[in-house]
C-alpha cells in the first residue's frame, strides 16, 4: 500500500505530524483495517534499519530489498542498531496487538506509536 510507505518514509525522515496526517486520512475510510499496513510498513522499515545497522551491515537482506539498502543505510547510521532495535519491536508488538485484537482503539494506538516512535528512534534529538 503506497500510502502505508508514505507514512513509515515521514516516521522515518522525523516527521511525524505528516505521518499522523497520513494515518489520519485513511482513518476516514476505516479505521481498523487501516493500521495493519501502516504499523507492517514501518515494522518493516525499522526491521530493514535495524538489519544494517548490525555487524555485517545488512548481509541478510533478502535480494528483492536490496535497492532499498542506500537510503536505509543513511538512516541506520543516524539511528543507530539499538534505537533501531526498539522500533522495530515496538512496531512488531503494536502490530501483534492489532491483528490480535488487543487494540480497541485503532486511532488512539497509532498516535501513540507514533508519538514513541518520534521521541524514542527518529526524533530530533537523535540527528
Amino acid at each position: 500500500d503506497p500510502v502505508a510507505w508514505k507514512y513509515s518514509a515521514a516516521m522515518l525522515d522525523g516527521r511525524p505530524a505528516e505521518a499522523l496526517a497520513v494515518a489520519f486520512d485513511l482513518f476516514a475510510d476505516s479505521s481498523r483495517d487501516a493500521l495493519i499496513p501502516l504499523v507492517s510498513a514501518l515494522a518493516r522499515d525499522l526491521g530493514m534499519i535495524w538489519e544494517i545497522a548490525r555487524p555485517g551491515g545488512g548481509a541478510g537482506i533478502a535480494p528483492r530489498d536490496r535497492w532499498r539498502v542506500a537510503k536505509m543505510s543513511a538512516l541506520a547510521r543516524r539511528i543507530g542498531e539499538r534505537r533501531a532495535r526498539y522500533g522495530y519491536e515496538t512496531a512488531v508488538r503494536a502490530f501483534e496487538a492489532l491483528v490480535t485484537g488487543r487494540i480497541d482503539d485503532p486511532r488512539a494506538a497509532i498516535e501513540i506509536l507514533t508519538a514513541d516512535i518520534a521521541a524514542k528512534v527518529v526524533g530530533p534529538a537523535y540527528r
